[in-house]
């Protein structure tokens, strides 16, 4: 590990750099995009010792290639705290009606490993830099 002063901050603190090799290379200038994107959040809640049943599940999902129609194009992000089991699944869509349809289709879908949705919500994502 080395260190590497902090510049620019009014307190000076030290920032510790760990191994970069196990980490995927970020750019630290992404172009800001922003446009008809909309996004649909929904929280779940399993048991804490179930999340990585969870999040194996959701990647054999993706992984397999075979998703509904309503979903084809969307983005898909799982946040999960592994403390309390609470997850959270966003799915960005290129419009509004792509995002209704994709609702519908996520809807008709089984959480599963025991997971209950507790809600969804939808956003209109004006600013981004996903790509």
């Amino acid at each position: 590990m080395g260190r590497a002063r902090g510049h620019g901050n009014a307190i000076g603190a030290e920032v510790t750099l760990t191994r970069l090799s196990r980490w995927r290379r970020v750019d630290l200038h992404p172009s800001v995009q922003g446009g008809d994107v909309h996004a649909r959040v929904a929280t779940f809640q399993g048991d804490p010792a179930n999340v990585d049943m969870a999040v194996e599940q959701v990647r054999a999902e993706v992984e397999s290639g075979t998703v509904p129609a309503a979903l084809e194009g969307a983005k898909m992000l799982m946040l999960v705290d592994r403390s309390t089991g609470k997850g959270l699944g966003i799915t960005l869509f290129d419009s509004e009606d792509a995002m209704r349809r994709g609702d519908e289709a996520l809807n008709a879908m089984n959480p599963g490993a025991g997971e209950r949705r507790l809600s969804v919500e939808f956003y209109e994502v004006p600013v981004h830099s996903l790509g």
